[in-house]
């Protein structure tokens, strides 16, 4: 299906300019398993690797985006992760699952959380004081500073004293 040329090592010159030659796509190799795969629709980087017996590919990025020297450091990131016994594509989609779980997890969400599970603990009157501290101080800071917008294990000390002194 595709044309695979097998020479030396890629070159950023050969990747800049290497064009389609064939409608089904070209792979260009550099070697332990990382190639080039150029089809109509771009430039991307792959790798195959065997784990469990069973071959896999992963992908390493998009050219331009992802430079000749960033692919090879992906690709040396996924041997050591081979090495290891780990399966680097289930490694990737931990990661991705873990960046979107800290991504849902930002300071005001956090925030309303805390005051629905502790709302049986305080009288009516107080839950309605501490609400609206929350919407009309908290709130009106995050839109000057992003807190409320960034992960909760991002945001720093400085930005929640901030947000304190400004209330």
């Amino acid at each position: 299906m595709y044309t695979v040329m097998m020479n030396m090592a890629l070159t950023d010159t050969f990747v800049k300019q290497v064009k389609l030659v064939k409608p089904t796509g070209d792979k260009y190799t550099d070697g332990e398993g990382m190639y080039l795969l150029v089809l109509s629709s771009g430039k991307y980087w792959r790798m195959d690797y065997r784990f469990l017996g069973k071959r896999k590919t992963l992908a390493l990025g998009v050219y331009p985006a992802t430079s000749l020297a960033k692919a090879r450091q992906r690709r040396a990131d996924v041997r050591e992760k081979l090495a290891d016994g780990v399966d680097p594509s289930l490694a990737k989609r931990a990661e991705r699952d873990a960046m979107a779980v800290a991504s849902n997890q930002t300071f005001e969400l956090i925030a309303r959380d805390w005051l629905a599970k502790s709302a049986a603990d305080r009288a009516k009157t107080t839950q309605i004081k501490v609400t609206g501290w929350l919407e009309k101080d908290v709130s009106a800071y995050r839109q000057n500073a992003n807190l409320g917008d960034q992960a909760a294990r991002c945001a720093r000390r400085r930005d929640a004293l901030f947000a304190v002194i400004a209330i």
